[in-house]
C-alpha cells in the first residue's frame, strides 16, 4: 500500500480514537444530569407539600416539568453511545459506486494496495458488481475475499 495512504488511514483512526475520552465524558455528564434532574423533581415535590408556601411560588414550581426534560436524556445517551461504538472501531468505511468502466476497481486497488488478482479490472463484463469488503491493518498484509 502506498505509504501516504496507509499513514493517512492510521492518522484518521488515531484522530477518531483520540475523541473517545470526550465522548465517554459526555455520556457520564448526561447520566449525572439525569440523576440530578430526578433529585430536583423530588425536591420540588417535597417543597410543594409545604403548608406555608407562597401561592406565587407554588404556581411557579408547579410549572416546572423536570421529568419531561429528563425523559429526553436517554436518547442523548443512546446517540453518544452509538458514536462511542463507531469511534472505537479500527475500520473506515468507504463506499465506491458508479457506472461500469469508470475506475472503481482501480481506485480500490490504489487505496488498498491490492492488485489485479484480488481486485480485478475487466474489459468486458463488470467485475466489481458485487459488494466487497477490504480491511486495513498496519500489522497484517493479507486479503480475505468472500464471494
Amino acid at each position: 500500500m502506498d505509504i501516504n495512504i496507509s499513514s493517512k488511514i492510521d492518522e484518521i483512526l488515531q484522530t477518531r480514537q483520540s475523541k473517545l475520552p470526550k465522548i465517554v465524558s459526555e455520556i457520564d455528564r448526561w447520566s449525572k444530569v439525569s440523576l440530578d434532574l430526578k433529585q430536583l423533581d423530588q425536591v420540588i415535590t417535597s417543597i410543594l407539600h409545604e403548608q406555608h408556601l407562597a401561592e406565587d411560588l407554588r404556581v411557579s414550581l408547579q410549572s416546572i416539568n423536570v421529568l419531561s426534560i429528563e425523559s429526553k436524556i436517554p436518547k442523548v445517551i443512546s446517540d453518544l453511545s452509538w458514536l462511542k461504538e463507531r469511534f472505537s472501531r479500527n475500520t473506515i468505511n468507504i463506499g465506491v459506486s458508479g457506472k461500469a468502466r469508470v475506475g472503481k476497481s482501480t481506485l480500490l486497488q490504489k487505496i488498498s494496495g491490492l492488485g489485479e488478482q484480488q481486485i480485478p479490472t475487466g474489459s468486458g463484463l463488470p467485475v466489481t458488481a458485487v459488494r466487497s469488503q477490504i480491511y486495513h491493518s498496519s500489522t497484517q498484509h493479507r486479503a480475505t475475499i468472500q464471494f
